[in-house]
């Protein structure tokens, strides 16, 4: 399927169910999800969407009713996220480690028709009414059995400027915002990574291992995969098949999956045995948090393997694409803007392109959210600041330095906690690392940090004794506080408003 097809079946799309039952006609029987040992073809999938969409009917959901869904990886997930797409029901999914206490003033808020969850969110009956999914792909059986028909058909046309999913974002740094993405944007994030040749494929095969109540897997797997009649094979997460993952990739003829830089790295640390070599691996995604220079060298010259560093957030979409294969691309960038995408940075003020100097990163494109639950609508086509602050380099690649909210000033300094952490890591026996900013009543503010080490490897004070050496007095860390484990979110953000 060519760039050209592909684009033309979008514009005619009203959101990215259209697309699925275009693939129902088109590749009928073309395998879109491999699920253990099911396998499910574009048509058995759109027959099920449909019998799903008469199930809502039949539970009294009308378009624009909630639906919140926290399950694992699972058929039951795919379902329900774009059968609600399909009925024209806002779909809020939420990744399956979140706790009740942590979501339950966001569900409040959005007040869900019905939800579908876990066996360990059973305590939230008490509030709403929930459809308890009792084990993997409990749904899809149920669903699968059941005398709903095949077929179905809205009965009002869906806006498509109207909101389409509810997004909790991470909230690592304060509380988690609501955030209102649209049918319309969806599909046209997809067009912007298609039209910056994302993967180069047409019907390529996704490995899916990150959560799929995050965005990530959802726009860079999932939904690309739809929008290209490729397909995706999904497990409930890379630790699930950590010593298989080398032997799967190759047996199910991979062509890209999406991770973060702790996945990598416990990749990187498994190795590859020879006879895996061989493979179709195109290259390999990674986003969520930054992504270390030295790992991301390292993997490429031990596994003769492409990583692009991606960026984008819930809120904008993919934004950046660090092309493996640029002859221009830099260790440490997010690459250049998608197709449809502009870039500046807030500095001093004022929008600005200057190369080498640190700003806001603000993106402007046609597919930004609606907004966030409570507030004004935002405009397609304005800049959004994001709240990190990044650089152009002379090639107008973008760095992703941090977080605005984590940067420490310290007597009047702005000190980023990603330049501390990227040294300690260099200290061996360093297994995590999170600089944080503590009042001071001298400095204003100063910093500590949180550290998992192994003990047997090192200590605290070899460990402030690098930081002197290599960043000097004033950015070394006044205490290292130890933990067994850092507090993250499933796709390996760390949560420094716990620290």
């Amino acid at each position: 399927m060519s760039t050209k097809n592909i684009i033309k079946i979008l514009n005619k799309s009203s959101n990215i169910s259209d697309v699925i039952c275009y693939n129902a006609e088109k590749y009928k029987t073309n395998i879109f999800v491999e699920d253990g040992n099911i396998k499910l073809t574009y048509f058995e999938f759109n027959n099920l969407l449909n019998k799903c969409c008469n199930f809502f009917l039949e539970k009294g959901l009308k378009k624009n009713d909630v639906i919140t869904l926290i399950i694992g990886n699972s058929l039951d997930f795919l379902i329900i996220y774009f059968a609600s797409i399909r009925f024209g029901t806002i779909i809020n999914p939420i990744p399956l480690t979140s706790e009740v206490d942590s979501i339950l003033p966001n569900l409040k808020k959005i007040n869900p028709k019905i939800i579908f969850c876990d066996t360990k969110y059973k305590n939230l009956s008490k509030y709403y009414n929930l459809q308890i999914l009792k084990k993997k792909n409990f749904f899809y059986q149920k669903i699968k059995k059941s005398s709903y028909s095949k077929h179905f058909k809205l009965l009002k046309k869906i806006n498509i400027r109207n909101t389409a999913c509810y997004y909790f974002s991470s909230g690592t740094n304060s509380n988690s915002k609501i955030i209102k993405y649209s049918f319309q944007a969806m599909l046209k994030g997809q067009k912007a990574l298609i039209r910056s040749n994302f993967l180069k494929k047409s019907h390529p095969k996704h490995l899916c291992i990150l959560p799929f109540g995050h965005t990530s897997v959802l726009r860079y797997s999932i939904k690309h995969c739809i929008c290209s009649a490729g397909s995706i094979v999904i497990f409930d997460s890379y630790w699930s098949i950590k010593k298989k993952i080398w032997e799967i990739i190759k047996s199910k003829k991979i062509n890209y999956f999406q991770t973060v830089p702790t996945v990598l790295n416990s990749i990187f640390l498994l190795g590859i045995k020879k006879k895996y070599l061989n493979n179709n691996l195109i290259f390999i995604g990674c986003g969520s948090s930054i992504l270390d220079i030295n790992l991301h060298r390292n993997f490429e010259k031990k596994f003769n393997i492409k990583v692009s560093n991606l960026y984008g957030l819930s809120e904008t979409g993919a934004t950046h694409f660090d092309d493996p294969f640029n002859k221009n691309r830099t260790f440490g960038s997010v690459g250049k803007p998608l197709k449809g995408v502009k870039c500046k940075l807030f500095i001093n003020k004022k929008l600005s392109s200057k190369k080498n100097i640190e700003g806001i990163i603000m993106v402007k494109s046609n597919f930004l959210m609606n907004g966030y639950f409570g507030s004004k609508k935002i405009q397609n086509n304005v800049y959004f600041k994001t709240g990190d602050l990044g650089k152009f380099d002379n090639y107008g690649n973008l760095f992703f330095i941090d977080r605005r909210k984590d940067i420490i000033i310290k007597g009047g300094v702005n000190i980023a906690p990603s330049e501390i952490e990227k040294v300690i890591k260099e200290v061996r026996g360093v297994k995590d690392i999170a600089i944080v900013g503590i009042k001071d009543n001298f400095f204003g503010e100063n910093i500590i940090g949180h550290i998992v080490i192994d003990k047997c490897s090192t200590t605290n004070h070899k460990v402030l004794s690098y930081c002197k050496k290599k960043l000097g007095l004033f950015k070394t860390p006044i205490n290292l506080i130890n933990h067994e484990v850092l507090p993250k979110t499933a796709s390996g953000k760390i949560l420094k408003r716990y620290l």
